[in-house]
């Protein structure tokens, strides 16, 4: 029992869902796009999440080095621009997926 629990403990839900999500992407892009492109199309897909990764980092750091001049970041003060940004990215990355979900309704 212990074992199962350290386990459990060390081993987040989030890879359960991106190991389902590697099963399950290669089918929609075929099914989309075809399968003579597939390899690069879930190449891309993949490595899309790194696009954001340098930017949204160096917001992050950016806002806690100017607001934390006494040492310590904290409050809402603080993280509210990023909190903005992200809220912000989020709903334009909805509405582009809007957008394109309705240009190949048909082909899925």
């Amino acid at each position: 029992m212990a074992a199962f629990s350290v386990f459990c403990m060390y081993t987040p839900p989030h890879h359960i869902l991106r190991a389902l999500n590697s099963f399950c992407s290669p089918g929609i892009l075929a099914s989309i796009w075809g399968a003579r492109n597939i390899g690069r199309n879930f190449g891309v897909l993949a490595l899309s999440p790194l696009l954001g990764t340098l930017p949204f980092s160096m917001l992050y750091s950016y806002v806690a080095a100017s607001h934390a001049g006494d040492g310590i970041c904290e409050g809402i003060r603080c993280w509210q621009l990023t909190f903005w940004v992200n809220a912000g990215s989020g709903v334009f990355a909805l509405a582009l997926s809007l957008l394109l979900w309705s240009k190949w309704k048909g082909r899925v």
